[in-house]
């Protein structure tokens, strides 16, 4: 296992193997580093090793009860690929800077912008561009797009806006209770559920998520 400090975050290469015992490897390398892991972002390079969904999932997990934030999966396999995609989570990066990342995906992978429907539990969506959504983002559903996001509704799941790296995204709805917000590599961080029962924005600003809720002039930290 190599383990590399580079800008933006961490960036682990997994030895050849099976993904179980180098997982637990990097976990309790983490838990005894924890000065130098905690807080932070890693990418974690897993070479062919085929992940599905719900393995990247559990491992999100893990790395988020040790308090670190998993910025990408780079690997060779291409189930791997487009389980790391379909979380929002970025499988290619840029080698001289963190802001220029971006996801490769193919032209067919993505939907129409213009959604005039409920997004159900389940659910998760890619979009190319600026996405509108007439009606209700509900809880467990998922929108990744490139482009900023806006929901003529309730948006109580997932978003993560400007996937390729686009800091100029933004997250719109009319009742704002998300489960998460990502835009570009940053993470919408809070100590509390988000419950704004009113017109909302994420964007970044001073380089982090803030929620601005609209005739209040509100910012949300």
């Amino acid at each position: 296992m190599e383990i590399k400090g580079r800008k933006g975050g961490v960036l682990v290469t997994l030895d050849p193997g099976a993904w179980f015992p180098q997982k637990d490897a990097l976990i309790t390398k983490i838990q005894t580093q924890e000065r130098f892991f905690k807080g932070g972002k890693i990418a974690v390079d897993v070479g062919s090793i085929d992940l599905s969904v719900d393995e990247i999932e559990d491992f999100i997990r893990e790395l988020s009860d040790e308090g670190v934030y998993l910025w990408a999966v780079l690997s060779r396999s291409e189930m791997t690929q487009k389980a790391a995609l379909k979380l929002g989570i970025l499988s290619e990066i840029e080698q001289n800077d963190h802001r220029k990342m971006k996801i490769t995906v193919k032209k067919t992978d993505w939907v129409e912008n213009w959604i005039e429907r409920n997004l159900e539990d389940g659910e998760k969506v890619l979009t190319e561009g600026n996405t509108f959504v007439r009606g209700d983002l509900e809880k467990g559903a998922v929108i990744i797009s490139s482009g900023s996001v806006f929901v003529w509704g309730s948006l109580k799941g997932s978003v993560h806006a400007g996937c390729d790296g686009n800091m100029d995204a933004r997250v719109g709805s009319l009742r704002f209770q998300p489960e998460e917000i990502k835009i570009a590599d940053y993470r919408f961080e809070s100590r509390k559920k988000i419950d704004i029962r009113k017109p909302a924005e994420a964007f970044i600003q001073n380089n982090h998520i803030v929620i601005e809720v609209f005739r209040s002039n509100k910012l949300v930290n």
